[in-house]
């Protein structure tokens, strides 16, 4: 039984597992702190390796999470060695557009890697959330009801908030945690009243 070759880098957290025949990386190993799953792994399967320029390179990728579930499945068609590019192709958007970050990522304690995974699997980093009190926008959306609330951020159109106000407490849907902060503080200020229930959806 050929046993195969793990190589961990304790700095980066990455597992690296050799194919017990070609010695060439099979699956390089990470792990998450997702904030449903918990702990979990992420692993990039490279295989079916192609000569180029004398380097042997993997034409296929899958992403696998969990040992289970496939994220993505990908070949390589054509790998090209020695490609000129302009000397600005690299520098991203111009300094007036903001479709993309002018910075590269930071490590920050309150983004877990799998939750960048997830809410930016466009690969394009969109950076820490920013949001003030002052983005956010309250209305009744249901009329007659003057203890309902919906909250929107005018910097983060996907998400929206309701909360319901009582004569001594508050209940608030599940919140996004970088959100959440704002939408406390919002509720103190707002309506004086402690928040005593979360109402987690599905």
């Amino acid at each position: 039984m050929l046993i195969p070759i793990i190589v961990y880098d304790s700095i980066l957290d990455i597992t690296i597992i050799f194919n017990t025949t070609s010695h060439l990386p099979y699956i390089i190993r990470s792990y998450e702190d997702h904030y449903v799953f918990g702990r979990s792994s992420n692993d990039l399967l490279v295989y079916d390796y192609a000569p180029t320029a004398g380097v042997q390179f993997p034409r296929h990728q899958k992403q696998i999470y969990n040992n289970y579930a496939q994220l993505e499945d990908s070949v390589v068609e054509q790998v090209i060695v020695g490609a000129e590019y302009p000397s600005d192709y690299f520098q991203g958007s111009p300094a007036d557009k903001d479709t993309l970050l002018q910075a590269a990522p930071i490590k920050s304690p309150e983004y877990s890697h799998a939750e960048l995974s997830e809410r930016n699997s466009n690969l394009i980093w969109g950076g820490i959330y920013t949001g003030t009190l002052a983005n956010i926008s309250a209305i009744h959306p249901i009329k007659g009801l003057t203890n309902v609330w919906y909250l929107k951020f005018k910097d983060a159109p996907n998400y929206g908030q309701i909360v319901v106000e009582f004569e001594d407490a508050v209940i608030v849907a599940d919140a996004p945690p970088h959100q959440g902060p704002l939408v406390i503080e919002w509720v103190r200020q707002t309506l004086g009243k402690p928040i005593t229930h979360l109402f987690v959806g599905q």
